[in-house]
């Protein structure tokens, strides 16, 4: 069995748990040339502790490290923004997932550079505080828009896109 790395836990819904896998592994990839399809996450009575396998970590770190320059990083800050600009205008959940899917894949970019900043030099640093500052509820508003499923299970494991649910 892999090595996973437990990374926190929150309180989300079982839809923007299914988006933030999609969107760390198909966007991300996308974006970058590695995801994660592997993360797992444990819900217990609503309260998600998730992980990350060890080995997508490594490989998104190193890759990440490789190709952070200040071109790369303006793109993903560009991208961001429009994205966040789009939340006011996003209903149906079409347009929400759609959103939130490549929220994902970007803030698992700027949450490595936080985690890591070694990797980033000074400007890049600079720019993720000024993005942080200016967005930091953003994400949060998106979820808000989204209509919670009022039969979601309360414990269930959710793993490589498929969910488990504990009866």
């Amino acid at each position: 069995m892999s090595k996973y790395v437990k990374y926190g836990t929150k309180a989300s819904s079982l839809t923007e748990i299914e988006v933030w896998h999609k969107g760390e592994s198909e966007y991300l990839s996308d974006l970058i040339g590695v995801g994660f399809y592997e993360h797992l996450f444990i819900c217990e009575e609503g309260d998600i502790t998730f992980f990350y396998n060890h080995d997508e970590w490594k490989k998104f770190h190193k890759k990440l490290k490789k190709i952070l320059t200040n071109m790369f990083f303006d793109q993903i800050c560009r991208d961001y923004m429009i994205l966040i600009g789009k939340i006011n205008n996003a209903f149906s959940k079409k347009e929400i997932d759609s959103v939130a899917i490549r929220l994902w894949a970007i803030q698992a970019i700027f949450n490595e550079i936080d985690e890591n900043p070694q990797i980033a030099n000074y400007y890049i640093l600079d720019k993720l505080l000024k993005i942080r500052k200016e967005t930091h509820t953003k994400h949060y508003e998106l979820e808000r828009k989204r209509q919670r499923k009022k039969k979601e299970p309360k414990n269930y494991i959710y793993y490589k896109g498929n969910l488990y649910v504990k009866e």
